[in-house]
């Protein structure tokens, strides 16, 4: 008899899970309402023509290992990257994304003037920048406040901003909020009350959970939470190597200056005994001598 696999509430910040619902075709009018409403392309000519497309990336040399962008689409004109920020080295992977893609597609049109406008959103799950739910950068003169490339642009969407709202205000949350709602609140309870609506989250709530009962989602999560316990593991014993090595070190250079410091001790001790020596079988007065040498009178005294 086959026993039933344990629920596990895989989070929507997984990369794996994030593409699958967002390229699903069962979310798909739930994608073109968050493109919508952080890039301005109407609900409508996404549903029409948006594609996915591959998210294997340009490589430079042919022995590179390729690079998975979480989601690309293709909107006419428009190539969008969707990324699913979980980590705080993120930045550097998302520039490094936004300049692959636009060579590539450069390159297959060979004029640059005739590449699409290459637009890359950022759900960042932890606080970005400030408190604005939605920042757009663009390539221009700061000086001059002109553009200097309109096809190229970023987004971040602040997840932080829906995390307070949905505590503190949730019966205030806009349409656009609560669609992001659910890429952070979507544990089981929460799922079965959107399910009873008939609207998109309904839709969005039971992929969610089919998504969670996929075979291959729930051996790609065991995977991750193996490397990541891993690497926390291989840090931790970074950490305490460096902690061990930082404090022999130090231990070192306090065992040396107080050897050198004790050695210089025993050394002016030897000189002043020697010096009374001589001072007192001249027959100097001890109190002299005691002045002369910082040796106790009755340290002298048993010199004699």
């Amino acid at each position: 008899m086959k026993t039933k696999k344990k629920y596990r509430e895989i989070p929507l910040t997984f990369d794996p899970m994030f593409k699958a619902l967002l390229s699903s075709e069962d979310t798909r009018e739930y994608l073109a309402l968050l493109i919508e409403y952080i890039v301005g392309i109407p609900k409508e000519d996404i549903m029409n023509n948006a594609v996915v497309i591959s998210g294997e990336l340009y490589k430079e040399k042919e022995d590179e290992k390729g690079k998975n962008a979480d989601l690309l689409i293709a909107i006419e004109n428009h190539i969008v990257n969707i990324e699913m920020n979980n980590n705080i080295d993120y930045k550097e992977k998302n520039y490094a994304y936004m300049h692959k893609l636009a060579y590539r597609y450069y390159k297959i049109k060979d004029n640059y003037k005739e590449g699409p406008i290459i637009i890359q959103i950022n759900f960042d799950s932890k606080k970005t920048y400030d408190n604005r739910l939605v920042i757009r950068f663009e390539m221009m003169d700061k000086e001059r406040m002109i553009l200097d490339n309109e096809n190229f642009i970023k987004y971040h969407v602040n997840l932080d901003n829906i995390r307070l709202k949905y505590y503190n205000e949730k019966e205030n949350m806009s349409e656009f909020e609560r669609l992001l709602s659910i890429l952070l609140f979507n544990d089981k309870k929460t799922l079965e009350e959107y399910k009873k609506e008939s609207g998109i989250m309904s839709k969005v709530s039971k992929k969610i959970e089919s998504l969670r009962d996929d075979d291959l989602i729930n051996e790609l999560y065991e995977i991750n939470e193996i490397d990541d316990r891993r690497r926390k593991e291989r840090m931790m014993k970074e950490a305490t190597e460096k902690g061990l090595e930082k404090g022999l070190k130090q231990g070192l250079k306090q065992g040396l200056e107080q050897g050198i410091e004790q050695g210089i001790e025993k050394g002016s001790n030897e000189k002043a005994i020697s010096i009374a020596k001589s001072l007192l079988n001249e027959n100097i007065d001890i109190s002299i001598i005691s002045k002369t040498t910082g040796l106790s009178v009755d340290y002298l005294e048993k010199l004699k």
